[in-house]
């Protein structure tokens, strides 16, 4: 349970399945334990201890070379959520495992950016998938991480249920709203659109409730809560049970990516034939979806154990608020943004300065 400044509970349980309704989406989650979610940079202490680590923590095993000079092992993070499904794809067909036959791959789920960020950091996760106010955040903060490809741009909404709530204005000190942490790709998204409607980009921050995206999407069309600032397809799943969009990230930035993958620097360039394999196969994964959603749809059924249909996924891989792309779009913008309302301290000179050159010769931003 999470308690709001008001004294109001709010269930934030997880994982808890999605109400029992037609179109829900789910994906098959790990059976491990997931990382507990956390606020990283609230503790820069945290972090520096981290990075002072790094080196002795996982770093045998992250180096080893299997026979063909490959990696032997690679530790592939992702999270849930529809913007995953180019790496749900390529785990779903074992395209990776004939690719590299004598590399061991594992896949694990985690429930945050942060998560993953501190599993790069050890040792432990050599390519991660992550939003990139987080990305960007950690940059400022000294970790030595860049794209390797962006998965997609996609478009946040904040959505709301009661039908007072029509703009950012109509917020009140005691309408809460949900989405997954203070530093999240989402809480940037609202602070722009406060500094756009209201004069003040910080001037909804104590409404803001960490949360889960299912738990969110519960919370909301329950009535425990006033927003759910989300991302596909939970923003999708909440329209159809007649949540309306308040505020959406495209009329403040324009087209953003939303995650993408990210390697450590050292490890791209220990294993730069790998990880530049590794985009080319990601880029025809992502066409291929491109190309054909149906199928894709139907991978991704199965991969939820048949508890969303392929025709509700094929209608999510299609709306126009999500496109699956490799090009990174925004970084600059989103970068400048959160330099200006001071949640880092510098920005990148390009673009490119938080890629590597697998994407430097695409139109990215």
């Amino acid at each position: 349970m999470t308690t709001t400044a008001g004294g109001t509970q709010l269930s934030t349980a997880h994982p808890r399945p999605l109400p029992a309704r037609q179109g829900g989406v789910h994906f098959m989650t790990s059976t491990k334990p997931r990382t507990a979610r956390r606020s990283r940079f609230t503790a820069v202490a945290a972090l520096a201890a981290l990075l002072l680590t790094s080196t002795a923590c996982g770093s045998d095993e992250a180096t080893e070379q299997a026979s063909d000079g490959m990696p032997a092992k690679v530790t592939i993070a992702y999270q849930p959520g529809l913007s995953y499904a180019p790496l749900i794809l390529l785990k779903q067909s074992g395209t990776l495992e004939k690719e590299f036959p004598n590399t061991t791959f594992e896949w694990t789920e985690l429930s945050s950016s942060a998560a993953v960020q501190d599993g790069m950091i050890s040792g432990d996760i050599q390519v991660g998938a992550g939003s990139a106010a987080q990305m960007i955040l950690a940059w400022d903060k000294g970790v030595d991480w860049r794209y390797l490809a962006s998965l997609n741009d996609a478009e946040l909404w904040l959505m709301a249920k009661d039908e007072r709530l029509k703009s950012l204005s109509d917020f009140t000190g005691s309408d809460k709203i949900a989405m997954p942490s203070l530093t999240s790709i989402q809480a940037l998204v609202l602070r722009k659109g406060a500094q756009a409607q209201l004069g003040d980009a910080k001037a909804l921050d104590t409404n803001i409730v960490p949360m889960s995206h299912p738990d969110g999407l519960q919370n909301l069309v329950s009535g425990q809560i006033a927003g759910h600032l989300t991302s596909p397809p939970f923003q999708f799943d909440e329209q159809d049970q007649g949540m309306r969009v308040v505020l959406k990230s495209s009329d403040l930035f324009g087209p953003i990516m939303f995650n993408g993958v990210f390697m450590m620097n050292e490890y791209y360039e220990q294993n730069t034939e790998f990880s530049t394999k590794f985009y080319s196969i990601l880029e025809k994964q992502i066409g291929a979806l491109a190309d054909n959603p149906a199928a894709a749809a139907n991978d991704l059924s199965t991969n939820s154990g048949g508890k969303t249909s392929p025709e509700s996924f094929e209608k999510y891989l299609t709306n126009p608020a999500i496109t699956y792309t490799t090009e990174p779009h925004g970084l600059q913008d989103i970068a400048g943004f959160m330099k200006e309302i001071g949640m880092i301290s510098k920005t990148p000179g390009s673009w490119k300065d938080l890629t590597f050159p697998t994407v430097h010769e695409s139109a990215g931003s």
